[in-house]
């Protein structure tokens, strides 16, 4: 009986000062800033960039320490702007233009699960319940605006991503993603 209470009171001592190096712990609020890469709506030579895909990001532990295996859960928002154009010359004159302007918002809720690699990683993934809105503008003699994937509505998709911890509040982070971004990187702040 005294090793079993010897042990109870070790592990009560023990897990919460594991759960202390863990990098995403109950209470830890993680703003994000980021720039996207390859995303799925901008392919072919008749885009034009205007403002490369840019999201922000705020994502908020709600339980850590699972079990003895140190994992977190958290919630999150995340909202994304995009601006691209479609650019076709008009007729015989090559230097005029005619196209499409695409303003895309994103918004969405991603709950995630992390796992502890080590004091300075955070290994996490999830999903995204997203709603995107489409705001199309036609420039030059266009007369329709082609089909594309700009449609408004909610979207799903699984992410999965990696922060890496310079100092107890600043972080570099890369995720991956299936539906809005393919690939985006920036920076963390965490804060209490």
């Amino acid at each position: 009986m005294k090793k079993i209470l010897h042990t109870f009171i070790l592990l009560i001592v023990v897990i919460p000062a594991f759960a202390q190096n863990i990098s995403f712990n109950g209470g830890d609020k993680v703003i994000g800033l980021g720039s996207g890469y390859f995303t799925s709506l901008y392919n072919g030579e008749q885009w034009k960039i205007m403002l490369p895909p840019a999201s922000l990001t705020f994502d908020m532990c709600v339980v850590d320490s699972i079990g003895l295996m140190r994992q977190a859960i958290g919630i999150g928002v995340v909202i994304n702007l995009q601006k691209a154009k479609t650019q076709y010359t008009t007729g015989r004159d090559s230097n005029k233009f005619e196209g499409v302007i695409y303003h895309k918002w994103n918004i969405g809720i991603r709950p995630s699960y992390h796992i502890y690699v080590k004091k300075k990683f955070d290994v996490y993934g999830g999903f995204i319940v997203w709603y995107k809105y489409n705001d199309m503008s036609k420039y030059g003699s266009i007369t329709t605006i082609p089909t594309n994937d700009a449609t408004d509505g909610f979207k799903f998709a699984l992410y999965a991503g990696y922060r890496y911890y310079f100092t107890k509040h600043v972080a570099f982070f890369a995720e991956l993603e299936t539906h809005v971004l393919w690939l985006s990187a920036g920076i963390n702040f965490r804060f209490k």
